[in-house]
Formats: C-alpha cells, sequence, structure tokens
C-alpha cells in the first residue's frame, strides 16, 4: 500500500524574491529536537515547503506532509526576536489554521495535514 505521507526533502535555492530567509545559510542542526535553539522565522510570501524545511534543519524535526497540503502556497512566519523550537511550532500552528491545515506532533515527529482530514488520523485504539 502507497503511503500518503512524505517527508519534507530539501528544497533547491531560487532566485525569486519569495524567500526572506535561506534555510541553507542557517545552522545546519541543533542536538535534539528543540535543545534551546533559538529560532529566526523571517518568512515573508515564503512556500510553506521552505518553512517546514528550515524547521527541519535548525530544530531537528522529523515532517511529514500529507499529499493534499500544499507545500507551495505562500505562508508569512515572522518573528521579531529569534524564538525557542516550542514557540515556534505554536506560530506554525496558527499558520496551518489560517490555510486550513493542522500538525500533529509526537515528539521530533510533525505530521502537516489538511484540517478536513484529521478524523481519518486520529484513530483511538480500545484499551486491553
Amino acid at each position: 500500500m502507497k503511503s500518503m505521507m512524505h517527508e519534507v526533502t530539501p528544497l533547491a535555492a531560487r532566485g525569486d524574491g519569495n524567500r526572506a530567509s535561506d534555510p541553507a545559510e542557517q545552522p545546519a542542526s541543533v542536538s535534539g529536537w528543540g535543545a534551546g535553539a533559538d529560532l529566526k522565522l523571517e518568512f515573508r510570501r515564503a512556500p510553506l515547503g521552505r518553512v517546514l524545511e528550515y524547521l527541519r534543519q535548525a530544530a531537528g524535526l522529523v515532517i511529514r506532509v500529507d499529499h493534499g497540503v500544499q507545500v507551495d502556497r505562500a505562508v508569512d512566519l515572522c518573528h521579531h526576536q529569534p524564538v525557542a523550537a516550542a514557540e515556534a511550532l505554536s506560530l506554525l500552528r496558527q499558520v496551518l489554521a489560517e490555510r486550513d491545515c493542522t500538525m500533529i506532533q509526537s515528539g521530533s515527529l510533525l505530521k502537516i495535514i489538511r484540517s478536513q482530514d484529521v478524523k481519518k488520523h486520529w484513530i483511538p485504539l480500545p484499551a486491553v
């Protein structure tokens, strides 16, 4: 059975004006997700995929995006000061909600799905 999720893969650098911050110029990785890293959120009209790639690299997250999510849609995720990983995820959650998407987090794993598909991804297991 073919998976309906895929991991965020590195994006090729583009010369268009849609990115305010190039993830390749940011610190490569943080050992353990959210290990006190201060993340710079300076994305104006940047593709959602670029924002997710930056968070993957800078915070050490594993991000899986449902095929129904449009990662090429422009988003604004800006904050004047560097933020901790937990706050960055909270801000990302707000941006996703504006795009009718949601984020499911389990430790360092993030799943980005359309809001209308939440029920499909949340199936409680019976107690044993």
